[in-house]
């Protein structure tokens, strides 16, 4: 996971390069990396809300709606975000189309970049 994280992270930096102001890049990152973190840590909280909502007690004998929540929460739970995310790469996610234009901009501005620091 740490690697997808830098992954797109990078990605995600080296599309403004040249573009934002020197510590912007900076700030961009720290705030990238707080979301991450961020949407780790809802991730793991969400099991202790699912089994606190569907009535887990520890070393008992569950309830139905607690069996219910905890195969909807390793079940269903991954595939339907699963497939929220196929379709917004489906629909939304352009990069693919744009990656010519991207890379070509990209090397203008670091072209640019070098001469103006000569």
């Amino acid at each position: 996971m740490e690697k997808m994280h830098k992954a797109t992270l990078a990605e995600k930096l080296g599309y403004g390069l040249g573009e934002l102001p020197g510590t912007m890049n900076s700030i961009l990152g720290a705030v990238l990396t707080m979301f991450y973190t961020d949407s780790a840590g809802l991730a793991a909280g969400m099991v202790g809300w699912i089994l606190a909502l569907t009535g887990y007690v520890a070393n008992e004998v569950q309830n139905s709606a607690t069996v219910f929540g905890i195969s909807f929460m390793f079940a269903w739970l991954p595939i339907i975000l699963l497939a929220f995310v196929i379709l917004s790469f489906k629909f939304v996610y352009k990069y693919d189309e744009e990656e010519p234009e991207v890379l070509a901009e990209l090397a203008r501005r670091k072209e640019k970049m070098a001469a103006n620091s000569k």
